[in-house]
């Protein structure tokens, strides 16, 4: 908002009252998706994110910012991914790992926010799985059946 005042000889003063609208440069708008719905603990997520620029034309490179939240939406974690930054002319469709701390079991969001100077867009909540690490015997469940047919075999 701006005052523009003018003063005459005659000491009389006269306000204009303007208001400014100042539009963005360029207009986000951001999806992902997540591909791997269960995950373990000290992992990645495989996902989908999908990328569009609309307004002044040229490329320019925009920073992501990855959170994981728990489904209580109370609690947020900020995590990285193999993509921190991506440059984008007009659309880009990318395959991104997110990292995955050391969290407990349980169902959480991800929410990934870009943005490039004023514009900044955050994607729709999609959410995931964290399961338990299952320790996996080293002996094959099928394993004995297997001798016992070949013992049974060589008859």
């Amino acid at each position: 908002m701006f005052l523009l005042s003018i003063a005459t000889v005659n000491c009389v003063e006269y306000s204009l009252l303007a208001t400014v609208t100042v539009k963005p440069i360029y207009i986000l708008t951001l999806d992902i998706e997540v591909i791997s719905r269960q995950v373990l603990p000290s992992s990645t997520i495989n996902t989908l994110l999908k990328l569009n620029k609309t307004g002044r034309s040229g490329k320019i490179t925009v920073d992501l910012k990855y959170e994981i939240i728990l489904s209580n939406k109370k609690t947020v974690i900020l995590t990285t991914a193999d993509v921190n930054q991506i440059d984008v002319d007009d659309y880009v469709e990318r395959n991104v790992y997110v990292n995955v701390p050391d969290i407990k079991q349980g169902k959480y969001i991800l929410k990934v926010t870009a943005s490039h100077r004023q514009a900044v867009s955050s994607s729709d909540f999609d959410d995931f799985w964290v399961r338990k690490k299952i320790v996996m015997m080293s002996m094959n469940l099928f394993e004995p059946l297997a001798w016992i047919f070949q013992f049974l075999n060589r008859r």
